[in-house]
């Protein structure tokens, strides 16, 4: 009888790890392979059920990025303790930057000799993939997290009494809404690279913050809720508020993720030590989904299944879409476990795990 019920408490975790961080690392992934694959076909774009469902995945997923930044900042705090320069940029190296250079080159290639459109296939264009991280949708964001790896350990020598003000001034730059596409560089640094500064202050002071989250965490939701709500709009009438260099639309999807990363956290913090199998699993392997789920999207399986939905129930077509690129996540996990079985420590430099 005492066994039965000792089976049937949850597996409790060690005490002293960022579980909530971890946590919140495969929730971020899991809405970036959502935004990229959660997608309504081209030739499917003017029926009635494509605007709300690409508003709704745009409302809901567009920006996810910012939740990666700031975990890199966070985390980057949470480590600085035992920080080694030359152990700091090797691992990055590992498990970002040498996947990254791996799956460029073998797209190039790809694309190069077997490619069925025209393509330029010069070392000049090769170059400019690498630079700008132009081989999939999804690897602009590389770049740009090699120059934060390149810069960030100069943070580590702001005086501690001018850190809140850095951190206070980072904090409102993103709400200039300066998000220019999928860009590396120019406007989208004063954009994202604030952005790990504030995830930097957050650990730094977390336990300022978990307080004033126990305060304002209604309002917090309240203001993500508004937030979310006014996004649906502009997304459905195709409204950027775009000035001269920036988007009011951006600078509100900068509060929503920012907004939401405090209460994913917040939650996963109340998690507690319960060990969640699959969310474990899925931080683990992010940046191994992260490389390869525009590969695995399965676009001759998605075009078909539109063809046999979009006939019937626009609510059906939601749902199942919604439920196929979460599959895709697992197809990436799945996939990704089955290398480092095949590889061990040397999928690393395949697919960063």
């Amino acid at each position: 009888m005492g066994t039965a019920i000792q089976n049937k408490q949850p597996k409790m975790v060690p005490p002293d790890y960022l579980w909530h961080v971890h946590y919140f690392r495969a929730f971020a992934i899991v809405c970036i392979v959502l935004v990229h694959s959660w997608v309504v076909p081209k030739s499917y774009e003017s029926a009635m059920f494509a605007r709300p469902l690409d508003a709704c995945r745009e409302t809901l997923f567009h920006s996810s990025s910012i939740y990666f930044v700031f975990i890199s900042g966070f985390l980057f705090f949470a480590l600085s303790a035992k920080f080694d320069l030359r152990k700091y940029w090797k691992n990055k190296w590992s498990f970002v930057l040498c996947p990254y250079l791996v799956i460029t080159t073998g797209l190039f290639v790809v694309r190069k000799f077997w490619g069925k459109e025209e393509f330029d296939g010069s070392f000049a264009n090769y170059v400019d993939y690498l630079l700008w991280g132009k081989a999939h949708v999804q690897l602009w964001y590389i770049p740009f997290i090699a120059v934060v790896f390149l810069v960030s350990p100069w943070i580590l020598k702001v005086p501690e009494r001018h850190l809140p003000w850095l951190c206070g001034v980072s904090a409102l730059l993103p709400l200039l809404g300066t998000r220019q596409g999928i860009s590396p560089f120019g406007l989208n640094m004063l954009y994202f690279m604030p952005i790990f500064v504030v995830g930097y202050g957050v650990a730094r002071y977390e336990s300022a913050v978990v307080s004033m989250l126990k305060s304002w965490l209604m309002p917090i939701i309240i203001g993500v809720a508004m937030a979310t709500s006014a996004l649906f709009y502009l997304e459905l009438s195709k409204n950027e508020l775009r000035y001269e260099w920036g988007s009011l639309r951006e600078s509100l999807y900068y509060l929503q993720k920012l907004g939401l990363s405090f209460l994913v956290m917040e939650f996963f913090r109340r998690v507690g030590q319960r060990k969640l199998v699959l969310m474990d699993q899925i931080a683990k392997a992010s940046f191994g989904i992260y490389f390869l789920h525009p590969m695995l999207q399965l676009d001759f399986i998605w075009y078909r299944m539109f063809d046999f939905l979009a006939q019937g129930s626009p609510v059906l077509l939601f749902v199942v879409s919604f439920a196929y690129s979460l599959g895709v996540v697992y197809l990436c996990l799945a996939t990704t476990r089955l290398l480092a079985r095949l590889l061990g420590k040397k999928s690393r430099y395949l697919v960063g795990c």
